[in-house]
């Protein structure tokens, strides 16, 4: 039996998650995204809430595309905002394992990080290293502290 799994990961930022999702394998026209949440549905009619989501008939048409552990989907996907203003995962248990959310996680960072940089018209370079994204800027030195800052970091 299937059922909503959530996942309290630290995504923070509707666009990252969007551009995340379309890194794991996603179609843009398959992510759906909602300023109020929309009911998601899962095994047995199971609902949750969600401001972005992708739709459970999406994924099993492209199951191997995005690295589900299975052929048959379940419940839809979806991220709903948290009253702190990060965003809960619900994924369907019997599809997603907490490796694929992870690797989610990882490229929400990496996207968030870009959103910051393009937003200072700062150029910056991506690169994987040892399998993992890394991105590589030159910061002018009055930025450099503000936008560490801005993306969390101390220093």
């Amino acid at each position: 039996m299937s059922h909503f799994l959530k996942m309290k990961v630290d995504l923070t930022d509707p666009e990252a998650i969007v551009r995340s999702l379309e890194r794991m394998g996603v179609d843009r026209s398959a992510i759906e995204v909602h300023e109020k949440p929309v009911t998601l549905i899962g095994y047995s009619g199971e609902t949750k809430q969600a401001n972005i989501l992708v739709r459970k008939q999406w994924l099993q048409t492209n199951a191997q595309k995005v690295g589900m552990k299975g052929i048959t989907c379940y419940a839809d996907l979806g991220f709903v905002e948290a009253k702190d203003g990060s965003y809960d995962c619900f994924v369907d248990d019997h599809n997603f394992n907490p490796e694929w959310v992870n690797k989610m996680a990882t490229y929400h960072h990496v996207e968030k990080a870009k959103i910051a940089l393009e937003g200072k018209k700062i150029k910056y370079v991506e690169s994987i290293e040892k399998g993992l994204p890394v991105i590589t800027a030159t910061l002018p030195f009055k930025t450099r502290k503000k936008l560490g800052q801005t993306l969390g970091f101390s220093g």
